[in-house]
Order: structure tokens, then sequence, then C-alpha cells
């Protein structure tokens, strides 16, 4: 069979490796000189090309590889969203790597090599090339996990990330194996035609249930959640930041493009395990968030609540559902990382803040900080104007379009619950007297990144409309 090769099509991929070896080769000589590396600076530009490649080819879409590879406006939409949460790790990052003492090129190559996973992840529907995209995403977030070798605790996350990843990726292969057994086809579009119109063998369904499990492990989804507070709180900060949003968002869109192309409508077994892990991962989410004092730990329990109100736009797919869960994922990109970038911004002495008493009176000192913490947290429980309220405004009436409305009452009271939490934290930075009144190194790229972070959260709860029309307009040809 003769390779349809097309270089169009990976463009965003081909840009990604050029900057990944880049990367790797002046890291090298800057190491063998001596010389201050600049892979940071290197990655950023990488990044700004990978978020600016679909705003300038949107709209032209195209195969190739024999149709493994699509470059369509889903694909486009979410290299655009990898390379604003690419942009927003670098600004964070040098701080943090900085004060613990390990600002170092590699950091920035593994981000990169883990972006190049997410891309080809979000770009194909045969599953064994998506698997592969999944695990060279998940080899690099495994040892950024890690990346502070020296504390026992990031082994220690690295290596609970590591055990149950690779238990993740045994799961879905395993299912994948079984998909293939019952439809002879590794390519979703094609497992779609063998499916459609006839009765789903048990095989194929339960090959996709397995399927499914992986998927519910990479996006911290309850039962498959028990890894993520504590990986969350041994990896360093900025690298949690892009585990919360940047491999969530990947595990959301390989999920739809995966799921939504191959099986729809739902059969009753996956309807009925998508609302029972959705129920479920708001419900223990949100209420194990209220008892954490560990900000991480906080921030990750939150992260598996916000799984569960996108899990309600999946259900929701022929009600809008999907478009809702595109707009909510570029808007939790913004606040989540911005709350991360808060915490960064506070550490002082190469001591990270992660403790809620450490942030007794930051925002006396702070008070731009605390600002920008009202705007990042306000966001995510849903308060208005923010644009947080409107990502969980369109999710919950895509799922009362649907008919699931008791699963989006949930959704609603669990984010009154979301409110406790986060407003506990603004009280501890406003309410208290600081302990300690001597202001933290401020860094000019946090200061930028909490800038761009803080106005777009503020601009997308503006005018959401004009950027739902945009998500709608990607999935056109998906749903």
């Amino acid at each position: 069979m003769k390779l349809d090769i097309n270089y169009f099509v990976i463009l965003p991929q081909i840009v990604l490796t050029f900057f990944f070896l880049l990367q790797l080769v002046v890291d090298a000589y800057s190491r063998s000189t001596g010389r201050k590396s600049y892979v940071g600076y290197l990655a950023l530009v990488g990044y700004a090309l990978l978020a600016a490649i679909p705003v300038v080819v949107w709209g032209v879409t195209d195969t190739g590889f024999n149709g493994m590879v699509l470059f369509d406006k889903f694909a486009q939409f979410m290299d655009f969203l990898f390379g604003i949460v690419g942009i927003l790790i670098v600004l964070i990052a040098p701080r943090y790597l900085d004060d613990v003492g390990r600002d170092r090129g590699e950091f920035y190559i593994l981000l990169t090599a883990s972006l190049l996973g997410m891309s080809i992840m979000v770009s194909t529907t045969n599953l064994i090339l998506f698997l592969i995209a999944l695990e060279i995403m998940s080899l690099a977030v495994y040892v950024m996990a890690g990346f502070e070798k020296e504390k026992g605790r990031s082994v220690e996350a690295a290596f609970k990330y590591f055990i149950m990843g690779g238990v993740a990726s045994a799961v879905f292969l395993f299912g994948v194996a079984l998909v293939y057994a019952g439809t002879g086809s590794v390519d979703a579009s094609l497992i779609a035609k063998k499916v459609a119109g006839c009765k789903v063998l048990p095989v194929v369904l339960g090959g996709l249930t397995l399927v499914l499990a992986g998927f519910f492990f990479k996006i911290a989804a309850v039962p498959f959640h028990m890894w993520t507070p504590d990986s969350y709180e041994g990896a360093p900060t900025p690298a949690t930041a892009f585990m919360a949003v940047g491999v969530k968002a990947a595990a959301f869109a390989g999920l739809m493009r995966i799921l939504i192309v191959s099986v729809k409508p739902y059969p009753l077994v996956i309807e009925a395990i998508l609302w029972t892990v959705a129920f479920l991962t708001m419900l223990i989410g949100n209420f194990m968030a209220v008892i954490q004092d560990n900000l991480k730990r906080l921030l990750a329990y939150s992260s598996i609540a916000h799984a569960g109100y996108m899990l309600l736009g999946l259900l929701a797919y022929k009600n809008g559902g999907l478009s809702a869960v595109l707009f909510y994922l570029l808007v939790y990109a913004f606040a989540d990382i911005g709350a991360f970038a808060v915490l960064i911004a506070l550490g002082k002495d190469g001591e990270p803040v992660e403790y809620i008493d450490q942030i007794k009176g930051k925002a006396s000192i702070h008070p731009l900080l605390g600002a920008a913490m009202i705007i990042f947290l306000f966001s995510l429980a849903g308060v208005p104007p923010t644009a947080g309220f409107f990502g969980k405004l369109f999710l919950f009436k895509s799922a009362i379009s649907a008919g699931y409305i008791w699963l989006a009452v949930l959704g609603i009271l669990t984010s009154v619950v979301s409110l406790y939490y986060y407003l506990r934290v603004l009280v501890y930075m406003y309410m208290y007297e600081p302990s300690d009144v001597v202001p933290a190194r401020q860094s000019v790229s946090v200061g930028i990144g909490l800038a761009v972070m803080s106005f777009f959260v503020l601009y997308l709860g503006t005018v959401p409309a004009k950027f739902i029309d945009i998500a709608i307009d990607a999935l056109k040809k998906l749903v």
C-alpha cells in the first residue's frame, strides 16, 4: 500500500520536533561551554509558533498518511490551546526552578516533548498512533513530576504517576485489542462504520469500556483519581500546573476524538459509565477539596471536580456539550495555571508556598497578587463576571438540554460547595495578619504571565459568545 505522505498536515508536529532537537543541541552546547542556557527562550518561540499556526491556517483542512493524521479545525483549536499552555508554563517556571536550584534546560525540553505527544494525540483517530502519542506525552510528564530528584516526595510523585500511568496504558491497549478483535480495525472512523446500524458486540463494548478507563486515569476522574493529590503535591509547581491543565486538555480532546467518532449514539453501557463517573467525580472532587490544608492538594481535588463538569459536556454532545467543553478547557487553562502562578510568586528563599498557613495576610504585602488570586479562584468557582461562570453555564445548559437535569443540578450544588474552599484561601490571604512582612522576590516573567492570565479570564467572561462560536466551528465535522 502506498503511503500518502503529506507534510502540511503534520506542520505543528514538525515545528515542535524542530524546536525539541534545537533545544537539545543548545542545552548540550551551553553545558559544555559553561554559558547560560537559552532553552527557555527557544521554547517560548516554538510554542508561540505552535499557537500561531492555527490562527494563520484556520479552516484549511486536510488529511495525510492514509487518513491516520487529520489537520482539521478541532486539531487546530487544540494546538492553539497547547501553544498557549506552553507559553504560560514557560513564563511561570523560571522563577520556581531558580528558587529550588533546578533552573536547567531539561525541564523545557521535556515540556516540548510532552506537547509534541499531545499534538499528535488530537490529530489522529488511529488508536495505535494515539497510544504512541499518549506514551510520548506521558513519559515526559513522568520525568517532569520527578524533576526535583533531590526531594523524596518529588521522586515519589513521579513513581506513583509512572506506575499508575503504566497500568492505565496497559488497560487502554487491552481495550484497543478487544475493539480490533470485534471490528477488525483500529481506526475510529472505520470502527464507527462497523458498529453503525447494528448491535454492538459485547467484545467491542468491553474494549471501549477499557479504553474509557484509560482515559479516565488521564483526566483524573473518580475512581481513577487516587494518584492525583500525591503526584500534584510532590511534583514541582510548574509541572503540577501543566499536569492539571495540559495533560487534562489533551486527554479530553483525545476522548472526544476517539469516543465521539467511534460510537454515536452512545450504547446504554457507555452512557451509564459516563453518567456514573461524572456524578462521582463532581461529588468526591469537591468534598475532598474542602478538607485540604495543602494548597496543591486542594487544587488537585479541584482539578478532579472540573473533570466531572467537563464529562457533562461529553454526555450532552448532541446539544452543544462538546463546544462547551472546548470553551471550558480554554477558560480553565488561564484560571488554573494562574492560581499556581500566584503560589510560585509568593514563594520565598527557595521554599515554595504550599500550605494555607503560608499565605496568611499575603494580600496586604502583595496586593496585586491578591487581586489576581481573586480573579482566578472566582473563575474556578464560576462566579460572574469571570469566564468560569460562562464556562459552567454553557456546560450545565447543554446537560439540561440533553435531559441530564439531575446531573446538572448536582454540578450546580457542588459548584456552591467549591465556593467554600476557594473563599477559604482568600480569607487567609486577606483576613489574617501576615506572619512575615518581608516581600517575596518578584519575577518579571511571572508578572507578565499573571497579567496575561488575569486579562483573559476577565475578557473571556466579557465576550464569551465569540469564543463559543469558534469552538462550535471547530467541532462541525466531529459531531
